[in-house]
């Protein structure tokens, strides 16, 4: 007979739902997911990476194989997703540049995800009540919007469907012996890592997983998750190779800024307000900020949560699984834009939501007298809390829609942000907005005076209304910067403000420099022959 010590929850059982026999329960699940996220549907695409990712992408443009062949060798933003630029490159192929399509194939890859978690669920114990609300809250929390909203945030949604079929083949394999689930698994596990670095986890997490149902039996663990850490941990090494990093060089404002890290992604699921697109480490990194010491406060809350509760396998599984898939995104350096973000938090917060959802079956199956004063009170909270969820999640998906509400957002949560003014002004100027597009950008370099695009695009504005002497001097301070990719077009746009202003050397030196930079600039060839015929006559 299997010790309690060995079983999933200790007093349940694996109660695995089956799909003919729950039908009602797992459409409602998918409608209630559906309706909530039906914002997502009317977005656009925006300029923060979905350029990169998909519109201006060269490798989404056909199907080809030479196209094939550079999307699993080549990275985008130095990370090698290959199988989520595929999935662009698909969509693109059928349907075109419609956002529609893109956006409806993140929320249906979403709701698949909701019901893998529904049905793992019940494969760990959790009765059909806890899984539903395990589910439920998957699907509907407010901070997995970014991870569905955006375009180029396929990745999360897509990794996490491999990631936890690869689970759930897993589990069967450990149940069965099966070795096809085995190999299942860890075919899905190769297609997860594909479709976004952040599956290096799974091998933890299997490990994880291999404690929870099985106990300790550290020999047999360590033989079957090593091809997955092989496997995975080779695939990743392209990206990390690319993103190393090195600690601060105080070491203490490090640890801070760690901690920090850790905490934030607790503090945001379990308190899921003041949600943005971008987030920026309070300032200064030091104990006495009340930042950095309420971050300190809730990792000891939970390491003594863990200390006074570790019989309580689930919850240690849930704080596990949250710690075990996002150790590796606790930065203790500044140099990355998203230091924290929304969608780092997709996957790693099943734990949780299946603590809650059994929590929450538990709370309402209580009886006795002695219970009923402070159960109702509790399910009555949680009540609330759900029903607080959806509006949160539909604003999310409103901040998502465009560029104008999405940099509104940031602004609005961050108004100091000079690439927020950027960003809103170079989008403006698309639209033809000068008028405000220069406003925004003005800001920007009054904001930050070192920031290349917004002076690169308010050059441009200068030279759209003739203005080119101004136009020249902004392109001047834009080369002031270091070396970046676009330093090519400064250079090719002040040659073209020199050519207005009937400074032909000068620009025929600048044009010179843009082919230097890109030889594969046309543009920079062409001008350079237009001017070159001029000083020849």
């Amino acid at each position: 007979m299997e010790s309690a010590a060995r079983r999933p929850l200790g007093h349940l059982t694996s109660n695995v739902p089956r799909p003919t026999s729950h039908v009602l329960l797992i459409g409602s699940l998918a409608a209630a997911v559906f309706l909530i996220l039906l914002p997502c549907l009317k977005a656009d695409f925006i300029y923060w990476d979905d350029d990169q990712h998909v519109f201006a992408n060269p490798d989404t443009a056909s199907l080809s194989g030479e196209n094939l062949r550079k999307i699993f060798t080549s990275t985008v933003n130095d990370t090698y997703i290959p199988l989520s630029i595929l999935s662009y490159a698909v969509e693109r192929h059928f349907f075109g540049l419609f956002p529609y399509h893109y956006h409806a194939d993140n929320v249906l890859l979403h709701i698949a995800n909701v019901l893998l978690v529904f049905f793992l669920a019940g494969r760990l114990g959790l009765g059909t009540t806890a899984a539903f609300l395990a589910a439920l809250l998957f699907g509907i929390h407010p901070m997995h919007v970014e991870s569905v909203a955006w375009v180029t945030s396929r990745k999360d949604v897509l990794y996490t469907f491999f990631y936890l079929l690869s689970v759930l083949c897993y589990h069967e394999h450990l149940k069965t012996g099966c070795r096809k689930k085995y190999w299942l698994s860890l075919g899905f596990g190769v297609l997860s890592v594909l479709a976004k670095p952040m599956a290096l986890s799974l091998p933890f997490i299997l490990a994880l997983l291999n404690w929870f149902i099985e106990g300790t039996d550290r020999r047999r663990t360590l033989r079957s998750i090593f091809p997955f850490t092989l496997l995975i941990f080779s695939i990743v090494s392209i990206t990390y190779g690319l993103n190393a990093r090195t600690p601060m060089a105080q070491f203490p404002q490090s640890l801070l800024l760690w901690i920090w890290c850790a905490s934030f992604y607790v503090e945001k699921f379990f308190l899921p307000i003041g949600l943005s697109p971008l987030y920026r480490a309070p300032q200064p990194v030091d104990l006495a900020n009340p930042f950095y010491l309420k971050g300190l406060l809730i990792v000891v809350f939970i390491t003594l949560a863990l200390i006074r509760f570790r019989r309580e396998r689930l919850l240690v599984f849930a704080v596990a699984w949250y710690a075990l898939s996002t150790f590796f995104l606790w930065r203790f350096d500044l140099k990355d834009t998203s230091l924290v973000a929304d969608r780092f938090m997709y996957l790693p917060s099943l734990g949780f939501c299946l603590w809650i959802g059994n929590g929450l079956e538990k709370l309402s199956s209580k009886s006795g007298q002695q219970q009923t004063e402070w159960r109702r009170p509790l399910l009555w909270l949680a009540l609330t809390l759900f029903l607080l969820l959806p509006p949160l999640t539909v604003r999310q998906c409103r901040v998502w829609s465009n560029d104008w509400t999405f940099w509104n957002e940031v602004i609005r949560r961050l108004p100091d942000s000079s690439l927020a003014y950027t960003n809103r002004g170079v989008f403006l100027q698309l639209m033809g907005a000068d008028a405000l597009a220069l406003a925004d950008l003005n800001q920007a370099v009054a904001l930050d005076p070192s920031n290349f695009v917004a002076y690169l695009t308010r050059g441009k504005l200068f030279g759209k209304e003739g203005q080119w002497e101004l136009a020249r001097e902004d392109y001047d301070r834009a080369l002031e910067q270091p070396l970046n990719e676009k330093t090519y077009l400064a250079y090719f746009n002040r040659g073209l403000a020199y050519q207005a202003l009937g400074r032909r050397r000068e620009a025929l030196r600048d044009f010179e420099q843009t082919i230097s930079l890109k030889p594969d600039y046309p543009e920079g060839f062409a001008r350079r022959m237009d001017v070159l015929n001029i000083l020849q006559k």
